[in-house]
């Protein structure tokens, strides 16, 4: 669910919940609610509703994935997750957001980016 409204601010709601009712889900849509409220852009992802299957093919599941955040045989259910969040301005383990992107959050959110 994505909704694009009258500020450039990105926010991204990430619930791992794997109910679709309860308090954790009303959190999770009253933020998105407040958000769009306030004129940002928004996006929950509900880890549930994705494609994800646990890694059973290194390490008993401890392998790069854990280590690195990268799985050895190729993109996952999470790279798009990873990329989404760099589309907001946060880097992750894989992907660095864009300079603009980054330059758009808040003081309070930004840090001291590696190289």
């Amino acid at each position: 669910m994505a909704r694009k409204v009258r500020n450039n601010m990105k926010v991204l709601i990430i619930s791992g919940t794997p109910k679709t009712e309860g308090l954790s889900c009303s959190c999770a849509n009253a933020v998105y609610e407040g958000i769009v409220e306030a004129g940002s852009s928004v996006e929950l992802i509900r880890i549930s509703d994705e494609k994800l299957a646990s890694c059973v093919m290194c390490d008993e599941g401890w392998g790069d994935c854990l280590k690195q955040h990268t799985c050895r045989f190729g993109d996952d259910g999470f790279t798009d997750i990873q990329k989404k969040i760099a589309a907001t301005g946060d880097d992750t383990q894989k992907y660095k957001a864009d300079d603009i992107a980054y330059a758009k959050l808040p003081g309070c959110c930004q840090y001291e980016r590696k190289k």
